[in-house]
């Protein structure tokens, strides 16, 4: 019994009452443990959410990305000709066509895919030109060294387009030239000949076609709605499955030298109208 006795006293004396605060450090430790792991796991969901949805993402279409560079090019092009004085366009714009024109005629000889930029020719024609780099580039174009401290770079026509030449990257040289070829034409009469003619002769790429009467008509009579137990039936859409997501926009030839501050030729002063002769004395 003395044993019993002891033995429960010791426990008693042994055990403590508990203290609150440890009591709340121990919950808030526990708190934010937790608030962390919902946190990782969160975190580690929506990567593999965003890494899935990547991985789903469909790539674009050859002619998917014929268009979007088709549409950097005539915005280069537009920059280029509304900055550019008249007199210096013309011989700007026939120095770049015959560089596009020999590429896209013959796409895999590296000779033409490479521009030495301290050329007297090109010196000479484009040197002052503002944005027609940003129209090589927009064609694939990339500014290269020709070695360890060279001083003359050279453009070199970038793998990707040579790899992709049958796919969309002729196509957007084409639609290029015809295009120069266009803001050529406007300047006037005057203009330098093609660098020959069998390579000015490759047609546009992505020419619209202005639908004639007999394909307008039909079209309108295709639209019509179709009766569905008094509903209006939705026409299908006369685009093919196979049409890309985005079209570039037309080019519309600008004004030279709109935006360069040089002003166009004014108008010839009228001459002044003749002076009366006074009146004779009476």
């Amino acid at each position: 019994a003395v044993k019993d006795g002891g033995s429960g006293a010791g426990a008693a004396a042994n055990s403590k009452p508990a203290n609150p605060l440890d009591n709340l450090i121990k919950a808030a430790s526990r708190n934010d443990a937790e608030d962390a792991a919902a946190k990782t796991a969160a975190t580690s969901s929506g990567g593999t959410e965003e890494a899935k949805a990547e991985e789903e993402a469909p790539l674009p279409s050859a002619e998917d990305v014929k268009q979007e560079k088709i549409a950097t090019s005539r915005d280069a092009l537009t920059k280029m000709v509304e900055a550019c004085a008249p007199e210096k366009l013309r011989a700007a714009l026939n120095m770049l066509a015959m560089y596009l024109r020999n590429l896209a005629k013959e796409p895999q000889v590296p000779r033409y895919g490479r521009i030495s930029r301290t050329n007297n020719a090109y010196t000479k024609a484009l040197k002052d030109v503002d944005h027609h780099l940003d129209l090589l580039v927009a064609n694939g174009f990339e500014e290269r060294s020709s070695g360890m401290g060279s001083r003359s770079p050279t453009l070199e026509w970038s793998e990707e387009w040579r790899e992709n030449a049958d796919e969309w990257a002729v196509d957007v040289l084409k639609d290029t030239i015809t295009n120069i070829d266009a803001v050529v034409k406007s300047l006037g009469t005057g203009s330098a000949a093609a660098p020959n003619a069998a390579a000015s002769a490759i047609p546009a790429a992505n020419a619209v076609k202005t639908p004639s009467a007999s394909t307008s008509s039909g079209a309108a009579a295709n639209e019509q709605a179709v009766a569905v137990e008094g509903k209006q039936a939705p026409v299908a859409s006369a685009a093919s499955s196979s049409s890309p997501g985005f079209v570039a926009p037309s080019f519309q030839i600008p004004k030279a030298g709109q935006s360069s501050g040089v002003a166009a030729p004014s108008a010839a002063v009228a001459a002044p109208a003749p002076v009366a002769a006074p009146a004779a004395a009476p």
